[in-house]
């Protein structure tokens, strides 16, 4: 039987009826001064390494001990969750369909929700315009509705965020757009998107030299989506940890674009050449004098190349220093607002953002992967007849569960179906890395499954390894197929038994992770992947967990139930669950999907007619 047993700092036990055998989490390594370095004030990789290591283990929250955090939270100081920049020429984008609701809207293409996950289209792909840039931001990262509860008004988007607080900021880099015969932009434009008003603000208008040299190589009308991150907005609340729910963030803003692409019939793909530092030039987020509160600057995290093509030829694409330069050295426009009047400093942030930047800068290849038909492609048929955008625009993070609602074995395989590349083209074709991350569940409610827990294995390569770092000396793991699973997904059942207690201890004795049909936690291939590829790969993993959780809302939506990421989690209790002992894998975030319980205390308001009711009003900050 497993159990977690919350007196002890890292312990939960497996026993049967034979034995009782208790697995404990072996002490963390020793951490590594953050200070170490090489002669040179630049620490070695090794040293690297050591030190994200040590973060990761310093953010660990545990039964004796949650990670280092505010202790409260200071309402009056709460971080503003619009970024503006003051001077810059805004240009508001028209609202997609004539509706006054999202469910009367469709993209243009009217693409259903399993065309979205594949590459080849049943239409034509859309034109690069005003009006489908506006739709690619409207169903990725816009608001999706306004919750009201007596004077207050918050807003959600499509994109989620923990704790609601989106550190996450998107920059596009524009060809020049016509409207008819109106120029929107009559030269190639570097622009911030603002969700408060869905408007572009242009921060810097390109030469037609910086724009050529940018799009070498690239497919027709093609464009870049940059995304970035101001930690400040997430340790306001969450303190250290804050820095690995930012890149949840962008993971799940990731997946959000690639799949708002793919309704228009676009391609999208991680370009992953640049360098950290080519990126924050590239995006005019290093110029100081326009960013004045230095503990609100924004953080580049990632470049993608969108194309507009279902099916464009493979690319072998290098950022230049050369163009970095002609883009850097253009008129720039615009002053970002403040976002809070005081800042505790948590150090620990600054300190793991600066050892997992990408240091060097090198060639990507992207596009060029296309649909896999298999026969996973017969779960899909209860959301065959949905409109991608309704789904898109309804998602929302689950506040409680109701312990009652139960899914299909049909339905579970569905889902945890689009979480794999190798059967679901979209929007793992956007992600230039291989698969890094696994699935242990905790099933609750499946119809046709016993309760207990099992390993979904995303790549079959990585089986033999799972297998020999997944242990239990006393009660081995069963390793058995899981009942009904299609070929392609290699779901494995290890230990049969009734885990909602156990699932709720884990995930910070949280109810909402027992009350679902179902619970996860995300296991990466950690310490592996840092000592081969470099740091820089720590956020990467956290990036792959939040495409994920974007799928499995998604797909949460798409089959009448509700999803909600689970941040805070006791990270060795769960691993020694898993009979993981050391470092090699390590959990990074958790997931539970089961029927929502609605807070009937709030009024939805839609979209953006309540935008004024925002409590965050410009000249507040």
């Amino acid at each position: 039987m497993l159990s977690c047993l919350p007196r002890s700092a890292f312990r939960c036990s497996i026993s049967s009826s034979a034995s009782m055998i208790r697995v404990h989490y072996k002490t963390p390594p020793t951490r590594a001064a953050h200070s170490d370095a090489t002669s040179d004030g630049r620490q070695s990789a090794e040293q690297a390494v050591e030190a994200v290591r040590a973060y990761h283990h310093e953010s660990k929250h545990n039964f004796n001990a949650y990670a280092p955090g505010p202790g409260g939270l200071d309402w009056k100081n709460q971080p503003n969750p619009f970024r503006t920049f003051d001077g810059a020429r805004t240009v508001q984008l028209e609202l997609p369909g004539p509706g006054a609701s999202y469910e009367d809207r469709a993209g243009s293409t009217h693409c259903t929700y399993n065309d979205m996950f594949r590459t080849a289209k049943p239409f034509e792909s859309a034109p690069v315009n005003p009006s489908t840039i506006s739709q690619l931001l409207y169903y990725s990262m816009s608001i999706s509705a306004w919750k009201q509860f007596g004077t207050s008004a918050w807003s959600l988007r499509v994109n989620p965020s923990s704790g609601n607080l989106h550190p996450t900021e998107a920059y596009v880099i524009l060809p020049q757009l016509q409207d008819g015969h109106k120029s929107v932009f009559r030269s190639p434009v570097l622009a911030h998107y603002t969700s408060k008003t869905h408007a572009l603000e242009v921060r810097s208008e390109l030469s037609t030299g910086a724009w050529e040299a940018l799009s070498t190589g690239l497919h027709g009308r093609s464009f870049f989506v940059a995304l970035t991150s101001i930690h400040w907005r997430e340790s306001w609340k969450y303190g250290l940890r804050a820095f690995r729910y930012c890149q949840h963030d962008v993971g799940h803003a990731l997946a959000a674009i690639r799949l708002a692409a793919s309704m228009l019939g676009w391609s999208a793909s991680v370009v992953e050449g640049p360098s950290t530092a080519q990126l924050a030039s590239l995006l005019g987020i290093n110029r100081s004098a326009e960013f004045p509160v230095p503990e609100e600057l924004e953080e580049p995290e990632l470049l993608i190349a969108i194309v507009p093509s279902a099916t464009p030829p493979s690319v072998h694409y290098q950022l230049t220093a050369a163009t970095v330069d002609m883009v850097q050295h253009g008129v720039w426009n615009g002053r970002a607002n403040r976002l809070s009047a005081r800042h505790p400093i948590w150090e620990g942030i600054d300190t793991v953002a600066s050892l997992t930047r990408k240091l060097v800068a090198g060639a990507s290849d992207l596009f060029g992967l296309r649909d896999h038909h298999t026969a996973l492609e017969s779960l899909f048929a209860d959301s065959r007849e949905l409109l991608a955008a309704q789904i898109v625009r309804q998602r929302r993070s689950a506040v409680d569960m109701d312990g009652r609602t139960a899914i299909t074995r049909t339905q579970f395989y569905a889902m945890l179906s689009r979480t794999v590349p190798s059967q679901s083209a979209v929007p793992w074709d956007a992600w230039p890395y291989p698969v890094m991350v696994h699935l242990g569940i905790f099933v609750h409610r499946i119809q046709g499954l016993d309760p207990g827990l099992y390993v979904l294995v995303r790549d079959i390569s990585s089986m033999d390894d799972l297998k020999s770092h997944l242990l239990n000396h006393s009660v081995p793991f069963s390793w058995q197929p899981a009942p009904g699973a299609p070929d392609g997904l290699h779901l494995y059942v290890l230990h049969k038994q009734d885990l909602r207690q156990v699932s709720q201890a884990a995930s910070c004795n949280q109810e909402i992770a027992s009350a679902g049909a179902f619970s996860l936690g995300m296991l990466s291939h950690f310490l592996p992947t840092l000592q081969r590829d470099g740091p820089h790969m720590y956020r990467r993993l956290f990036w792959e967990t939040g495409m994920i959780g974007q799928v499995l809302y998604l797909e949460a939506e798409a089959h009448g139930v509700r999803a909600t990421g689970i941040g805070c989690f006791f990270d060795d209790p769960f691993h020694s669950i898993l009979g993981v002992d050391n470092d090699v894998y390590q959990s990074l975030y958790h997931f539970t999907i089961g029927g929502p319980v609605e807070d009937t205390r709030l009024q939805t308001l839609t979209t953006y007619e309540a935008r004024e009711t925002n409590r965050f009003d410009d000249d507040e900050q």
